[in-house]
């Protein structure tokens, strides 16, 4: 099975790398972040770097993830406290199929097809997000487009993990 990871790096890095352990040691590849060990992005410091990533832009690294999102099997968007950022927002729409980030522009069909399924790692804090933005996601997540629980996503993937993870 393979994963991605999004969220704020910035805000949760040590979190989503212990997620990330977690998950491998259950058997499982995660394909983005593929390193756990942070260089200094003196160019922009709010956007992090792992090694190997220094002399990549911002949007090849961006480019890669979305990437590794159509690669992978399951997409866990790291919303600790209920909170996604922007980047992460869009990775979550993007794996959820489309490209729409309303649900007008959801009804206009605007998708691409993937084989990731998106998983919250909580449910969604109203007061991070537009109410419009709050509700599509409310709406792909009645659709079954996105789910919410790391076990949720255990289960569907009928696998179990070694430690015990939400």
């Amino acid at each position: 099975m393979k994963v991605v990871i999004s969220g704020s790096f910035r805000k949760h890095l040590s979190d989503i790398i212990e997620l990330k352990r977690c998950l491998e040691m259950d058997g499982i590849e995660v394909l983005k972040p593929n390193n756990i060990d942070v260089i200094d992005n003196q160019e922009n410091p709010e956007f992090i770097k792992f090694i190997g990533e220094d002399t990549k832009s911002e949007y090849v690294l961006e480019q890669e993830y979305l990437e590794a999102i159509f690669k992978s099997d399951a997409h866990i968007i790291f919303n600790k406290d209920g909170y996604i950022g922007t980047s992460a927002l869009i990775e979550l729409c993007v794996g959820a199929g489309n490209y729409a980030y309303t649900k007008k522009e959801y009804e206009k069909g605007l998708f691409q097809s993937t084989n990731s399924k998106v998983y919250l790692l909580e449910p969604l804090n109203p007061k991070y997000f537009d109410q419009e933005v709050f509700h599509f996601v409310q709406y792909l997540l009645m659709k079954g487009d996105v789910k919410v629980g790391v076990y949720q996503m255990y289960q569907d993937f009928g696998m179990f993990s070694k430690k015990k993870i939400k």
